[in-house]
């Protein structure tokens, strides 16, 4: 079965769904019923029907709102990259002078 938590996390957006493979979702989570899935990170409300999410609804400007206020950060290089890259580049500009170019 597949289950969610009943609260959305300190964000406000739910956790992704779970798979569990007990009879009975734990305390503080809902069973969730067959194709209801999460959109906009998670951002958004929940429609339960008996206990069992059937669906959701998303917050679009809510999942935009933290999608600004939490940019992806640029990946930092690896030094031992860009040695290699100035190795190359080094091995390019002594092929270019040998060549007279």
């Amino acid at each position: 079965m597949k289950i969610i938590s009943k609260q959305p996390n300190p964000s406000g957006a739910y956790p992704p769904v779970q798979s569990w493979s007990g009879a009975m979702p734990p305390g503080g989570y809902y069973q969730v019923a067959n194709g209801a899935e999460l959109s906009c990170g998670g951002f958004g409300t929940l429609i339960v029907e008996d206990d069992i999410v059937t669906g959701f609804t998303p917050d679009i400007a809510a999942w935009e709102q933290w999608q600004a206020d939490n940019p992806v950060p640029e990946p930092q290089p690896d030094p031992q990259t860009d040695i290699m890259n100035m190795a190359v580049d080094h091995e390019y500009r002594l092929t270019m002078i040998e060549l007279g170019m």
